[in-house]
């Protein structure tokens, strides 16, 4: 038996008796403990994963990115797709920000078949689809969306489905801005190179304010300021610059501006997540992850053909079957000289 309220005994250890109770000297709480660098106190540097999904999708989509490119530089409105970055980046910190510390918990089988999923309807899009858009898949640009999934398919692999889950506001976002579907607005709108750049501006305000969060006060307050900075840029700038820089350099120059006054206004309001643990919902060491999305990509880029025919207008004939210099005057009509 054992008596519960007998007093301590002393424990005998290698170097004398300690009195029960006391901690050791190396266990004293007020002494300092060194702790490793902040580098290598995260779970597994962040920069890997975004030097592996930029080479990733390099591998699997560079056709693609030429594509945009070119097109964008010969005044296609895809211009605003330089901008689809600036929009996912903003969204994705804006959603962190405002997010408690979560549990650690991760499955990853899960995450390899969400993964996997994905991939498998990336190929449906390009083995499927694609052949039967025609002349048509310039305008539909399916390589986007495929991008778009790819991504996401690597923000599963490399940081888990929690974390890419928390950042749905971003996901959606981005689908939403198809190009099909901003061509399609855009056209309904006017489809000039100004009212392209004015959409931007719009676009750009309304990840601002989904990025803000609450309360409506501030998210009204930043999106107006994006709204007022881009259409005064806008203004000053469309009659002289080239139709890319007419849509692409509004924005750019507003969001930098609205989150520096949002930062300065709300200075010590949001806590950055310890630096030292990262975010728990990250996965740690994804280095299987890591080689099968540059696999993948590999794949992608050797084997699928999203990316439609580049066509640039100087390169297109200045006179064709069928082609004159004067209106066509159709049977029955007469012409009167003025």
């Amino acid at each position: 038996m054992v008596d519960l309220l007998a007093p301590p005994s002393p424990t005998v250890v290698a170097g004398g008796p300690v009195e029960a109770g006391i901690p050791p000297a190396a266990d004293d709480p007020t002494t300092p403990i060194p702790s490793p660098s902040w580098w290598r106190k995260r779970p597994y540097p962040l920069l890997a994963r975004w030097l592996v999904l930029i080479a990733a999708v390099g591998l699997g989509f560079h056709q693609t990115l030429v594509s945009v490119a070119v097109q964008s530089t010969n005044g296609d409105p895809l211009a605003y797709l330089l901008l689809l970055p600036v929009w996912g980046a903003l969204l994705v910190f804006g959603t962190q920000l405002r997010r408690g510390r979560d549990l650690d918990i991760h499955d990853r089988q899960v995450d390899w078949v969400l993964a996997i999923g994905l991939a498998g309807f990336i190929l449906m899009l390009d083995v499927l689809l694609r052949p039967r858009l025609g002349d048509t898949a310039g305008l539909v640009r399916i390589d986007i969306l495929a991008l778009v999934l790819f991504v996401m398919l690597a923000s599963i692999l490399l940081c888990g489905t929690r974390a890419t889950g928390q950042s749905w506001a971003a996901w959606l976002f981005l689908l939403a801005c198809w190009p099909l579907l901003y061509r399609l607005i855009g056209a309904a709108l006017g489809g000039t190179t100004d009212t392209y750049g004015l959409l931007n501006v719009m676009l750009s305000t309304l990840a601002v304010m989904v990025a803000s969060g609450r309360p409506l006060g501030r998210r009204l307050a930043n999106g107006g300021i994006t709204l007022v900075v881009g259409g005064v840029v806008f203004a000053a700038l469309s009659t002289s610059l080239p139709p890319i820089a007419v849509q692409v350099i509004p924005s750019l120059v507003a969001l930098p501006l609205v989150v520096a006054f949002d930062v300065r206004r709300h200075r010590g309001t949001r806590h950055l997540p310890a630096p030292s643990a990262g975010a728990n919902s990250v996965v740690k060491k994804p280095v299987t992850a890591m080689l099968a999305l540059l696999v993948l990509g590999g794949a992608l880029g050797m084997f699928a053909q999203f990316a439609p025919e580049t066509i640039s207008p100087r390169s297109l004939p200045v006179s064709g079957p069928g082609w004159t210099n004067t209106a066509v005057v159709p049977s029955g009509w007469a012409t009167h000289g003025r």
